[in-house]
């Protein structure tokens, strides 16, 4: 049985935040920016949040050329530029909420390797410029052919190395670290270890019935409004939603001797294929596109087939010809769907959602917040 200063005191909020990562902790900062004196709740499965939040690349990019040209092609004009844009200021938002140094942010070029049929793609530079350019206020993209040849990489394999400007990258650990500060600071609950099994609507709001929270045993939290965020992991809570798992499979290397030549964030294979440095390390992850249905799930385990492939293209693209021991390997779960734009909707009087960052959580997280606090606060 509860005590009565529990019932009282630790039970009722005014919103209820399910998921504490990227977007989870970027409502309750927004919710508390915009509402000093409100009571905000922010609640976390496990004890470091469960998606891809902290086990991302920490790229801070919009997307590489090719992916760009890809969504134009796939949804239209209007919404790749509508989508950019969204990452664009998801970024600027986040870097103005906890600043660069608390990030671990480094404002580095970001590169596409393009492939031998990708010839196309480097022909159109200048269209894809036209049609970002009123987005992001200057000329995003440009061939790199001496980046090309100081890097290194094979011209069988890659022809033409396209650079984007206005890109970044971070460090995953240090920038959940700060959003949790903030929200603390702010005036936030956060609870860690807590997972919501059950949603249920009632007049004042809703409840939120957790496990294995309290001695007492099954808890029931209560609050009017209850944003979920927990992206691929959402659809346990609020069924029907347009959401798919997508595991993605990252290696880390050991310190290489001498460092390496990769100052920037890189894409290949339209953004399927990623690496960065990481101080003298090498930071490699993706494959997915090549065992859809096999990686279209919600465990965090790495798999012989896929760090197999990561292992094959950084032998023979990103660091050819140099002995490379793997230090680290970790997964994390995205969520994707039949559209690349993120999920921001009211589901219910007492509920939204916002999830589906299709692997763009960090330049996204910020933006979805801001539309998620609109929503929340009427």
């Amino acid at each position: 049985m509860l005590s009565w200063w529990e019932e009282t005191a630790l039970l009722d909020y005014d919103v209820a935040v399910v998921g504490g990562g990227i977007v989870g902790l970027s409502t309750a900062c927004e919710l508390l920016e915009r509402r000093p004196a409100l009571r905000v709740l922010v609640l976390e499965r496990g004890p470091l949040p469960s998606g891809a939040s902290g086990r991302n690349a920490g790229f801070a990019c919009y997307g590489s050329a090719s992916e760009i040209l890809a969504d134009g092609q796939g949804e239209g004009v209007a919404r790749a530029q509508e989508l950019v844009g969204e990452r664009w200021r998801g970024l600027q938002r986040l870097r103005e909420r906890v600043g660069d140094e608390a990030l671990g942010y480094e404002e580095l070029p970001g590169y596409d390797l393009l492939g031998p049929a990708q010839g196309e793609v480097a022909e159109r530079l200048p269209e894809l410029n036209a049609w970002l350019r009123p987005v992001l206020g200057f000329d995003a993209y440009a061939p790199d052919p001496e980046g090309l040849a100081r890097m290194g990489f094979p011209r069988a394999r890659v022809p033409w190395l396209v650079r984007s400007r206005g890109e970044g990258a971070l460090h995953p650990g240090r920038m959940l670290r700060a959003l949790q500060a903030r929200a603390q600071r702010l005036g936030a609950t956060l609870l860690s270890g807590v997972e919501v099994e059950q949603l249920e609507a009632h007049p004042g709001g809703a409840r939120l019935w957790v496990r294995r929270a309290h001695p007492a045993g099954r808890l029931c939290l209560r609050a009017p409004q209850v944003a979920v965020t927990t992206n691929a992991f959402a659809p346990a809570l609020v069924p029907g939603l347009d959401v798919v798992p997508g595991r993605g499979q990252v290696l880390l290397t050991a310190a290489l001797p001498g460092g390496h030549p990769l100052q920037g964030t890189f894409h290949h294979d339209g953004g399927d294929l990623y690496f960065r440095g990481v101080g003298d390390r090498v930071l490699l992850g993706g494959g997915r596109h090549s065992d859809v249905a096999g990686e279209t799930q919600l465990e965090m385990a790495t798999t012989p087939a896929i760090q197999g492939l990561l292992e094959r293209f950084l032998a023979e693209v990103v660091l050819p010809g140099r002995p490379v021991a793997i230090e680290r390997r970790w997964a994390g779960i995205m969520a994707f769907g039949s559209q690349r734009a993120p999920i921001v909707e009211r589901r219910a009087p007492h509920l939204v959602v916002g999830v589906r960052m299709s692997g763009m959580g960090v330049a996204l997280g910020s933006r979805v917040a801001e539309r998620l606090a609109a929503l929340l606060l009427g």
